[in-house]
């Protein structure tokens, strides 16, 4: 015999000796039936008999088993209401020990998502796509003035108020690293 078990080995001994007591009650309860059917077919006859003494013995005979019938009815339905509690208690448990691990774990993205540099970043991504398509619609436009041969007016960038807006300089010579 192991001195030291675990928790889930203990857990299932302590299973198994509930399940072995529901089960002998439940064998003696069907031993008492068939006890009190004997006896109730002994009194039958010793009362055709006219033994009136075995008859009396006979019945309280049944009357004790009726008796013992009755008690461990009783504690047949004492255990198995036990049983029933214990497996909510156990249910319950899990269920706190499962919403627990839920609260560690959102607490825990909590602590690796900082809020703050997140929000930062998308500002800063959300200024850097409203800069680039500012800068793609310029393109566009010029790539059409282009096509089209219309780009005389944009030779004098201080005379189109639009250039200034896209921050295009006043010495834009058509090279990209003149774009601020």
């Amino acid at each position: 015999m192991k001195i030291f078990r675990s928790r889930a080995e203990r857990q299932m001994s302590r299973d198994m000796a509930i399940r072995k007591g529901l089960a002998d009650i439940r064998r003696t309860l069907r031993s008492l039936e068939k006890f009190e059917e004997s006896y109730c077919a002994k009194a039958r006859r010793a009362e055709e008999l006219e033994a009136q003494q075995e008859y009396q013995f006979l019945v309280a005979a049944v009357r004790r088993t009726s008796d013992q019938k009755r008690l461990l009815e009783r504690q047949l339905l004492s255990l198995e209401t036990a049983l029933q509690l214990k497996e909510q208690s156990e249910c319950h448990a899990r269920f706190c020990g499962s919403m627990a691990a839920l609260a560690k774990s959102v607490g825990q993205s909590f602590q690796e998502a900082d809020l703050t540099k997140t929000q930062a970043s998308f500002v800063q991504a959300m200024h850097q796509a409203q800069e680039i398509e500012e800068r793609m619609s310029l393109f566009l436009e010029e790539s059409e003035l282009l096509l089209t041969g219309t780009y005389e007016s944009l030779d004098q960038p201080e005379t189109n108020p639009e250039n200034r807006a896209y921050g295009i300089d006043k010495d834009f010579h058509g090279s990209p690293e003149n774009i601020h």
